[in-house]
């Protein structure tokens, strides 16, 4: 086995997995149907019940969308089923792609019937525990990505069947002035650790 571990600055868009071997737009990956692999998302704790997915709404913000206390009259179909969209359990959204940043993590999703697209994060939960499935590779692995953020750390650690990553997310200059990108594309250093032929 072979491990190596090393430092990279984000830029641009960061770190994002698409559910389309073709194109790495999250929106568009779920329009070429014959590419078309949606990423399966669910809980990566013992506590999967609807009630974690719940606490999971006081962190969530979107600029397509805005959550009341109690998640109704919100006159908007994706917010009203917001919980069931994450649990996959409502079959006209699905999710497309996934963006991990420094304090969280930016989920897309598509309603290909409507031709409609909406994204959110979610950020600052210090138990998130997420678990991502998907897309299958071109060899026909299918990859796994496990979330957590906590008060100290954002990791994900990527299983490629052959090969496992364990990244670390950190904000490079905490004093720099982030306001205006809660993603802080180019103000994150990952470090990485590849674990390969295991």
């Amino acid at each position: 086995m072979r491990e190596l571990t090393y430092k990279i600055e984000l830029a641009e868009n960061g770190y994002i997995v698409s559910g389309n071997n073709g194109s790495f737009d999250c929106f568009e990956a779920c329009r070429q149907t014959n590419l078309r692999q949606p990423i399966r998302m669910k809980m990566g704790k013992r506590d999967k019940s609807e009630e974690a997915w719940r606490r999971l709404l006081c962190y969530v913000g979107s600029d397509y969308f805005e959550l009341s206390k109690d998640q109704e009259n919100t006159e908007n179909e994706f917010a009203d089923n917001i919980i069931e969209i994450m649990m996959g359990n409502n079959p006209d959204w699905e999710l497309s792609g996934f963006k991990v940043f420094a304090g969280g993590v930016q989920l897309f999703y598509v309603n290909e019937a409507k031709d409609d697209r909406v994204n959110f994060w979610i950020r600052g939960y210090e138990f998130l525990n997420l678990i991502f499935e998907g897309p299958q590779s071109k060899s026909g692995i299918t990859p796994t990505y496990h979330l957590t953020h906590t008060a100290t750390a954002t990791i994900l650690e990527e299983d490629f069947g052959d090969s496992h990553r364990r990244l670390q997310f950190r904000i490079k200059d905490r004093w720099k002035d982030d306001s205006h990108d809660i993603f802080h594309d180019d103000n994150t250093i990952v470090t990485i650790t590849e674990f390969i032929g295991f």
